[in-house]
């Protein structure tokens, strides 16, 4: 459903559309009528500008309406959103394979190789919410012109923690700081911040260290009850002491 909304918006009304998974680094007010490349031959729709009623979105809309009433397939996603507009880009530039071209190609329409948009490819994406001890994938992002954003995939990643020091957790503190400081539980995350450094302990750093704390407590009251158990054989071990000390006196 979002992709026939997103297309029926865009049309109508002209604009830049993000998926909820795009992180932005950059303004995008240069961009109209541009798409970047997903793959060699197929447009990704989660970063998306056009001018409204363009003829590319209105191609798109048909395409979209002929696979519903003809052999839609609800379980293949891909088919009215990235497929839909890359068929219509192919018949709006009268190509049969999509390539990389600037506005005054094809009605005006402005195709971005894959990194512009979508800087790390799927098959690494894992790796962007691991913990990384060098600051050159921060760098390669933020200090890159020609990167305008991050799709982190989010159907891939919405189970992966975030680790601490990873690219996600320091760019998303850099470009989303309010947001990203929100949606931090105070009960399961430790934000602590420095001038140098910054450090997020995730639920699996609270939960190891809860975990420690009820081993040490579980410890003490252990040997507490092995002191507790001793204390009645000692008082009569001491009265008994006493008994005979007072019998020899």
């Amino acid at each position: 459903m979002s992709d026939f909304i997103r297309t029926a918006l865009l049309y109508k009304y002209g604009g830049v559309y993000f998926d909820l998974d795009v992180i932005p680094l950059k303004r995008f007010s240069l961009f109209s009528n541009t798409v970047a490349l997903e793959s060699i031959d197929s447009v990704n729709v989660a970063v998306l500008a056009f001018e409204k009623q363009h003829l590319a979105l209105d191609i798109q809309m048909d395409i979209q309406l002929t696979l519903v009433n003809q052999q839609f397939n609800a379980f293949c996603w891909n088919c009215v959103g990235p497929a839909a507009l890359s068929d219509a880009l192919k018949r709006v530039c009268d190509e049969k394979k999509l390539s990389i071209h600037s506005k005054d190609k094809c009605q005006q329409i402005d195709i971005q190789p894959s990194f512009v948009f979508y800087p790390i490819p799927y098959q690494k994406i894992p790796q962007f919410f691991r913990r990384s001890k060098s600051d050159d994938d921060i760098d390669y992002l933020v200090k890159n012109s020609s990167v305008y954003s991050i799709h982190y995939f989010h159907h891939m990643t919405m189970n992966l923690a975030v680790e601490c020091y990873s690219p996600f957790a320091r760019i998303a503190q850099i470009y989303c700081p309010n947001i990203y400081e929100q949606l931090i539980d105070p009960k399961e995350f430790m934000l602590t911040r420095t001038k140098t450094s910054k450090y997020l302990f995730t639920n699996l750093d609270i939960l190891l260290f809860c975990l420690s704390i009820s081993f040490l407590f579980i410890l003490i009251l252990l040997l507490a009850g092995s002191f507790l158990s001793y204390l009645p054989s000692m008082r009569i071990f001491i009265l008994e002491r006493l008994r005979k000390i007072s019998i020899s006196i």
